[in-house]
C-alpha cells in the first residue's frame, strides 16, 4: 500500500495530533494529488484550530479551481491573525491560477511579483533566459540570502525546464564548473533545482555528494530534489554518506521522505549504529514517516530508553504512528495527555507574548518580507518554535 494509501482515511480525522502527523508525513512529498488540497481546505472550515493547523502545511499541494475557490473564501473569512497563514499557499500558487484569479489577489501579491507572473506565462524563451540571467546576477550582489530573489528565480528555472530550454550538456557543464570551487554559486543551486525538476537519475549520485557540504542553502536544494525521484536508487546513494553524523538531518532526512522498502532497511540499521539522543530522534521521525510495521522494534526501543534530545517531541510521533498504523498501543492515552499538555503550555506561553507585544505597541502579525528564525517563536501565536509549528520543515 501506497504512502498516500495509508494516509488517506486520516485527512478527515478529528484528532489533531493524527491530522498533524499526517501533514508531517507528507509535507516534502512533490506527488500530493488534487483532491487532497481540496479536502484539506474543507477540513480548515471546521475549526480554528484546524485552519491553522492545515493552511501553513499545503503552500506546495496542487491547487485545481475547486481548492482555489475555497482558499479564496477561507482568506476573506479569516481574521487578521489567522489571514497571515493564508499567504503562503497563496504565493505558493503557479503563476497560471494566480493570474487567473487576480481580483482576488490582487492585494496579496505585489506588482513586481504580477510582472513576473505574466512573464511566466507569456514570455518566450529569450525573454525568460534573461531575467534569469537577471536575478541570479541580482543575487549574486546580495549580502545575504534573500528569499524573495530566490523563488523567484526558481519560478523562472521552472518555466524554463517546461519549455525545454535548459538541456543536458548545459546542465553538466555547469556541475563540472560548480565542482571546481568551494562554494556553489546560485546558478549551482538552481542547476540542482532542475535536475530535481527533471528527475535526471544520471545525476543522483552527485545529488547525493552533495548532501554533506556545509552549504545550507545547497544542502536543503539538493535534498528536495532528490525527494523527485522516490526510488531505491536514491537510498542506495545516500547510503555511504550516512557516517557523516554532522550533516545526518539531510542524509536521514531525505530517506525519510523517500518511501521506499530500502528506506525501512536502511534507516532501521542507521538508528543502532547513531549515539546521541537527538541523532536517534532525527532517524525516529523518518522512521515513523515510513509506516512500517517492521520499525516498532526502533520505536519501542526510544520511547523506553529516555534519551536526552532536545530536537521533537516523541510522544506526537509515536501516538501518530500507532494510530495510523491501527496498533492499539498501551501507551497510545499517556503519549496523547503529554502532546496535549504541552500544546496547551505553547498555547499559553505564545499568547503571553503576543500580549505583551501587544501592550508595548508591537505589530503581531509579521510583513511579507520579514525573516523568522527556525528557533524563533512563531508568529501564530501557538507559543512553539517556528520551525515545529508554520515553519514546519520550509
Amino acid at each position: 500500500m501506497s504512502i498516500l494509501a495509508k494516509l488517506n482515511p486520516f485527512l478527515t480525522t478529528d484528532d489533531l495530533i493524527v491530522l498533524d502527523f499526517v501533514l508531517r508525513v507528507v509535507r516534502e512529498y512533490p506527488f500530493v494529488p488534487e483532491e487532497w488540497t481540496e479536502v484539506l481546505l474543507n477540513e480548515a472550515t471546521e475549526s480554528k484550530e484546524k485552519e491553522k493547523l492545515i493552511i501553513p502545511r499545503i503552500d506546495h499541494f496542487p491547487f485545481n479551481d475547486k481548492a482555489v475557490e475555497m482558499l479564496i473564501e477561507g482568506y476573506s473569512k479569516a481574521d487578521l491573525q489567522t489571514k497571515y497563514l493564508y499567504l503562503r499557499p497563496i504565493l505558493g500558487l503557479r503563476p497560471e491560477t494566480a493570474l487567473k484569479n487576480k481580483w482576488n489577489f490582487e492585494k496579496v501579491i505585489d506588482s513586481e511579483t504580477w510582472a513576473l507572473y505574466e512573464l511566466l506565462v507569456d514570455g518566450n524563451e529569450e525573454e525568460l533566459r534573461n531575467q534569469y540571467e537577471s536575478v541570479l546576477e541580482a543575487m549574486e550582489k546580495e549580502l545575504y540570502y534573500n528569499s524573495k530573489l530566490f523563488r523567484k528565480a526558481q519560478l523562472l528555472a521552472q518555466k524554463l525546464a517546461e519549455k525545454g530550454g535548459v538541456t543536458e550538456t548545459e546542465i553538466d557543464d555547469i556541475f563540472q564548473k560548480e565542482l571546481d570551487q568551494e562554494y556553489f554559486s546560485y546558478r549551482g543551486i538552481l542547476n540542482v533545482y532542475i535536475v530535481g525538476l527533471l528527475r535526471l537519475e544520471k545525476h543522483i549520485p552527485l545529488l547525493t555528494s552533495l548532501l554533506i557540504r556545509d552549504e545550507d542553502i545547497l544542502l536543503e536544494q539538493a535534498s528536495a530534489s532528490l525527494q523527485f525521484f522516490q526510488t531505491e536508487q536514491v537510498v542506495d546513494a545516500i547510503a555511504p554518506h550516512l557516517q557523516s553524523e554532522n550533516y545526518i538531518g539531510f542524509t536521514v532526512g531525505t530517506i525519510g521522505d523517500t518511501f521506499t522498502p530500502k528506506s525501512v532497511e536502511v534507516l532501521k540499521k542507521v538508528y543502532w549504529d547513531v549515539k546521541g539522543g537527538d541523532n536517534k530522534a532525527i532517524v525516529i521521525e523518518a522512521l515513523c514517516k515510513q509506516l512500517s510495521p517492521e520499525v516498532s522494534p526502533e520505536i519501542e526501543d526510544f520511547m523506553n530508553a529516555g534519551y536526552d534530545q532536545l530536537m521533537y517531541e516523541p510522544e506526537e510521533l509515536a501516538y501518530g504512528f500507532y494510530k495510523v498504523m491501527g496498533v492499539d498501543h498501551p501507551n497510545l492515552e499517556k503519549w496523547k495527555q503529554i502532546t496535549i499538555e504541552r500544546d496547551e503550555e505553547h498555547r499559553k506561553k505564545g499568547e503571553k507574548e503576543l500580549n505583551s507585544l501587544t501592550l508595548k505597541g508591537v505589530s503581531t502579525t509579521p510583513a511579507r518580507s520579514e525573516k523568522i528564525g527556525r528557533n524563533d517563536p512563531c508568529p501564530c501565536g501557538s507559543g512553539k518554535k517556528y520551525k515545529k509549528c508554520c515553519g514546519a520543515n520550509k
